[in-house]
């Protein structure tokens, strides 16, 4: 039994999607150095892995002096890579097309973003956060959607659309079955989008602000497909005289909203998983001896803002820390460029939160050089920025070359009153061996055996806390499918229900008393 105890505690410990790594592989290729790329000359592109005691660097391909010639270019910001919840890589898109996991052109997948201006990006799609790559709720392990926008006019009118992808089609190269299919039924000018959990820890928002406005059109994607959940206005009225797009980025626990305009103001908002909305808005203006370029990163807390930018006085680049929880906040300069110290870096320009907590940060123009921010939930100088930490096999992509993520790990906001998915009790989750509801429980657990259990003999079912104590023990009758558990009398918190035979552990899940 203290086996038991120890192995139920030690998954409560565990965060609900644990194992959702689909960005533990980021696919960046040959840039910009001293010369400019010749496009007859193919490319070079290289995986940086995470997972691992540390992170590695493989080359994947490498045709820049090869007879055949592949001309895969992650130069931009527009870019994303996905790997199966295990980790292991599946596909890379540039915002032109998608590539498989032996990087051919998927089937299918060309003409991605295809416009009026895709002829004319030889590299790769140049919208900053354009490209958002996420599991489909219905069926994670077998199908994933790729989020992105279609540039019209540079600057002024972006489509949000949708690619739907089998993974497992194509003798497992993975199949594009859906292609450039209009998220917000062809509604122009929608800049930037993103993508975050809902609270239900299966469906994702999907929010996109609209050009020179102050809107904000939302959808909810459900195993049911894309539901249409209207707009909202507040915050910043943009001026009619800017002709340039806005960058946007959510926190990793999906609770601050940030939007960065080009008049040089952060529009900082709450954000409720449940319902989509966006509140609380709060405008932080940029001291005038700074100009941002929109490229922005949250700390794992939500508690620091990052982002980098020029220096109107100095014409350096800079990357800053932000503290959005002072009144008034505090604009700390972690580092500028040039540097004696930096001298292989070009400048500070893309942010993008790894799987392992730390922020990194790429530069424009195409180096070798890496900078990472160690600890970025301290306050600076504690938050350890490091450059030339991690050397690439070869020159970035001009623009940082960093693909974008949201976070695959948040799970349901227990407690929050939406955590209204049926939980599974199954170690493994592919076949589930009972139900469980209410989640959050406020009286009584009820137990639902699935067919293959229901003429089992010697099930027992225990129910312990978080510490491992024993709370309730009983068995489950042959031929009896549903038990339940009286919990009224145990206090708010979290438990464990453990299903078993007489010889083994079956099954666990996690529950919530409200």
């Amino acid at each position: 039994m203290k086996y038991l105890i120890l192995f139920c505690t030690i998954i409560l410990s565990f965060e609900f999607n644990y194992a959702q790594k689909h960005d533990y592989n980021w696919a960046m290729s040959f840039g910009y150095s001293d010369t400019i790329i010749d496009p007859n000359q193919g490319n070079r592109v290289f995986l940086m892995k995470f997972g691992q005691s540390e992170l590695k660097f493989d080359t994947v391909f490498d045709s820049y002096n090869e007879e055949i010639k592949k001309f895969i270019h992650f130069n931009q910001d527009g870019t994303s890579t996905f790997s199966n919840s295990e980790g292991v890589f599946k596909y890379a898109t540039d915002g032109k097309r998608i590539y498989n996991a032996i990087w051919d052109v998927m089937k299918n997948g060309d003409s991605l973003n295809f416009g009026p201006k895709w002829n004319s990006y030889f590299y790769s799609h140049p919208v900053p956060y354009g490209i958002i790559p996420i599991p489909d709720p219905a069926n994670k392990n077998k199908f994933s959607y790729v989020l992105h926008t279609t540039l019209i006019k540079p600057g002024l009118s972006h489509i949000p659309k949708y690619t739907k992808i089998d993974l497992n089609g194509d003798n497992g190269l993975g199949l594009v079955v859906e292609k450039n299919i209009s998220i917000f039924n062809n509604i122009d000018s929608l800049e930037n989008i993103l993508a975050i959990q809902h609270a239900n820890g299966r469906d994702w928002w999907i929010l996109c602000h609209k050009f020179k406005s102050i809107k904000y059109y939302k959808k909810l994607l459900t195993p049911e497909g894309f539901m249409d959940k209207g707009f909202q206005e507040l915050g910043i009225e943009e001026s009619p005289n800017n002709f340039f797009i806005t960058t946007c980025v959510m926190s990793p626990k999906g609770d601050k909203y940030c939007r960065y305009s080009p008049i040089g103001k952060f529009q900082i908002c709450d954000f409720d998983r449940c319902t989509g909305d966006l509140s609380n808005p709060e405008i932080i203006e940029v001291p005038d001896s700074l100009i941002n370029n929109g490229r922005m990163c949250f700390s794992n807390s939500s508690q620091f803002l990052y982002s980098t930018g020029q220096s109107d006085l100095t014409k350096n680049t800079y990357l800053c820390q932000i503290d959005i929880t002072t009144k008034p906040v505090i604009f700390n300069i972690i580092s500028k460029y040039p540097n004696e110290n930096y001298l292989e870096c070009n400048s500070f320009y893309q942010l993008e939160k790894g799987p392992d907590n730390k922020i990194y940060v790429g530069s424009f123009g195409g180096s070798k050089c890496l900078g990472i921010i160690e600890n970025p939930d301290m306050v600076f100088p504690s938050c350890d920025f490091v450059l030339n930490k991690e050397f690439l096999p070869f020159n970035s992509g001009h623009e940082g070359g960093f693909p974008h993520f949201t976070n695959y790990r948040l799970g349901p906001l227990i407690g929050s009153g939406c955590d209204t998915i049926t939980s599974t009790l199954d170690i493994n989750d592919h076949n589930p061996i009972a139900i469980t509801y209410p989640n959050p429980v406020s009286e009584s657990i009820t137990i639902e055996l699935m067919k293959s259990l229901q003429h089992s003999r010697n099930l027992e079912v225990s129910l312990i806390d978080i510490s491992g104590k024993l709370l309730y023990s009983g068995k489950i009758p042959p031929y009896a499918y549903i038990h339940q558990i009286d919990v009224r009398d145990l206090v708010p918190g979290m438990y464990c229900v453990l299903i078993r035979d007489k010889f083994k552990l079956l099954g666990t899940v996690k529950v919530l008393k409200k």
